[in-house]
């Protein structure tokens, strides 16, 4: 149960970060669609760009305490049960983050997919009387593909950043079990 419960908890903290930056750039694009389409020579927008580093720069610096704290949260639930050695704290946290990312990831690369999708749509939308259907398909099979090595990326790294929280819960509850 207490992996469970910490790979759920973890799960939606990051599938809400991951709704709330997907609409976030989504905003920034949708207000900068008509100067992406007047200024296509003169380089990317400074909304969405000042966006993407934002997000991008938040979510580098919430990663190591959601990952870190999804193997310490398993680690504190797992010790009220039974007795917890460091090694189990450590493996569980990897295993917790490491899910907890899985899930996390394949709900942020559907909302990704889905932003793609309206954003390439608006785009040509505004640039040619209709959408070809197969750029449209392209676009999103070319999101899809480009998500998927993040998602192995950040796998690993949940699962090291979360056997670390789970290492130092099994070493913390530990010493107070032996105390």
């Amino acid at each position: 149960m207490p992996l469970f419960i910490s790979v759920v908890v973890s799960a939606v903290l990051q599938s809400i970060y991951s709704i709330v930056s997907a609409i976030g750039l989504y905003f920034a694009y949708s207000q900068d669609l008509e100067s992406i389409i007047s200024n296509l020579e003169l380089g990317t927008p400074t909304l969405l760009l000042a966006s993407t580093y934002l997000f991008s720069c938040l979510g580098f610096c919430l990663a190591p305490l959601v990952h870190g704290g999804t193997g310490l949260l398993y680690a504190y639930l797992h010790q009220r049960g039974r007795h917890l050695t460091m090694e189990e704290g450590a493996l569980g946290g990897a295993l917790a983050a490491g899910t907890a990312r899985i899930v996390a990831g394949l709900f942020s690369m559907f909302a990704s997919t889905l932003i793609s999708w309206f954003a390439t749509r608006g785009l040509y939308e505004a640039t040619t009387p209709s959408i070809p259907t197969n750029m449209a398909t392209l676009s999103l099979l070319s999101s899809i593909l480009s998500s998927l090595p993040g998602l192995c990326f950040g796998i690993i790294i949940a699962a090291v950043m979360g056997g670390i929280g789970g290492l130092l819960g099994g070493s913390t509850f530990h010493s107070r079990h032996s105390e």
